[in-house]
């Protein structure tokens, strides 16, 4: 009987250690395919601005490995339900998201675009579960942590070629000419993941190679000439510093740190926006007439513009209070674009119910009280006053879930708990 259970004990340890394996390829895989926007590369409709090539790695196969993979780790080691039992409260929020869009599906009526988008955020939700189940077996976070750098390097060094040496490339890179956009379909996109990984680069660097780090996402940032990006990266800049640089300090000395750094940053900020317009007059022989007018701030996509249709939007909400007026309505309106906040997004689509579930989201990436957990708890916050898309394709969610994943880490080794080991902080 001993042997018996000794055996057993044995066999699923051994089937542990190959999901493990498994896991750390995977999610190397998913950084690469996923966060560099590889798999999505040519893949939207062509429309004369874009790239007119096929991608043959479409998502749809990643999607499927993804589902099957998940449904191995299930099937084949009980232990899996260990691993990720404390991700509760994101495997609630993101239930609660799933939910919502199901229960909206029978109302949504026979428009396309609303089909569309009922399609790529039901599988950005079972996508979000389904990582999070996998990437919580891993337990090599150095390869991770490398394989964000090396994304993240490749498409800083990409935005200055596709902007400098245009020449160089058979198809046009991205939509907006004069606006490098890395692997992504937009700019803005590109500029988001690049400061939104920073922190994620820098765990377990040494001061100067926080620096170099710093240095590259800029430039990166700078080619895109997003200005929601280069906010986000003094953001990521400023609690990467404070919050994950010294692990010496405590929680409520980092935060008091914290608030005084963001107050310094705000007052150079307010500075420079005193000299903005100088500096883009004087950049003006370098940028072509839709970037200059964008910098300038008379594009289509301006401050005003996004207020108004965030006003639009708590119209919306205001027609529908409890539940909204379902999933793509922001999308389907007469007023062309979507309202640019997560926020006002969820109140519009799915009303104060949808608004709890999302701010439960962030809460649920908040729960464990680390380090990580405020830094991308933060700059999730910061960063949905600028977006509508975090269910719109699944690499918004990967990100967050690699925070998660590093912050489970942090917490078990702060606690004394058995951890994967493999980064130091």
């Amino acid at each position: 009987m001993t042997t018996g259970v000794q055996l057993t004990v044995a066999a699923n340890s051994a089937t542990t250690i190959r999901l493990s394996g498994i896991s750390n390829w995977y999610a190397v895989a998913a950084v690469a395919l996923l966060l560099s926007s590889l798999i999505y590369f040519g893949h939207a409709e062509a429309t004369g601005s874009y790239q007119t090539f096929n991608n043959p790695l479409k998502p749809s196969y990643f999607y499927f490995l993804t589902y099957a993979l998940t449904g191995l780790y299930l099937a084949a080691n009980r232990e899996a339900f260990n691993r990720w039992r404390d991700y509760w409260p994101f495997f609630a929020a993101m239930t609660m998201m799933l939910a919502l869009h199901l229960w909206w599906m029978p109302f949504a009526g026979q428009n396309s675009e609303q089909a569309r988008i009922f399609v790529l955020r039901v599988n950005t939700l079972l996508m979000g579960i389904c990582l999070t189940i996998i990437i919580a077996q891993a337990d090599n976070l150095k390869a991770i942590v490398r394989a964000v750098q090396v994304v993240m390097w490749g498409t800083a060094l990409l935005n200055v070629a596709v902007v400098l040496m245009p020449g160089l490339f058979p198809v046009k890179m991205g939509v907006y000419a004069g606006r490098a956009a890395g692997l992504y379909w937009d700019p803005n996109q590109c500029a988001t993941f690049l400061a939104m990984a920073l922190p994620l680069m820098c765990l377990g660097a040494s001061h100067g190679m926080r620096l170099v780090h710093y240095g590259i996402v800029l430039v990166g940032i700078a080619f895109t000439f997003s200005r929601e990006g280069i906010v986000l990266w003094l953001v990521a800049v400023t609690l990467d510093h404070v919050m994950l640089s010294n692990a010496a300090q405590g929680m409520a000395t980092r935060l008091l740190r914290l608030m005084r750094v963001l107050l310094i940053v705000g007052l150079v900020a307010g500075l420079f926006l005193i000299f903005y317009q100088d500096i883009i007059n004087a950049l003006r022989p370098f940028l072509n007439t839709d970037t200059f007018s964008r910098l300038s701030g008379v594009d289509r996509g301006t401050t005003n513009e996004r207020i108004r249709l965030m006003l639009y939007g708590w119209e919306a909400f205001a027609q529908q209070p409890i539940l909204g007026m379902g999933y793509g309505s922001t999308h389907v309106w007469s007023h062309g674009l979507s309202v640019h906040n997560m926020f006002v997004l969820m109140l519009a689509e799915f009303g104060l119910v949808g608004f709890a579930a999302y701010c439960f989201m962030l809460g649920a990436l908040l729960y464990q009280g680390t380090r990580i957990a405020v830094v991308i708890f933060a700059m999730l916050v910061i960063q949905s006053v600028f977006t509508h898309s975090y269910f719109d394709l699944p690499y918004y969610l990967l990100l967050a879930i690699l925070y998660l994943r590093m912050s489970m880490e942090e917490r078990d080794r702060t606690l004394g708990r058995p951890h994967a080991g493999g980064l130091t902080w």
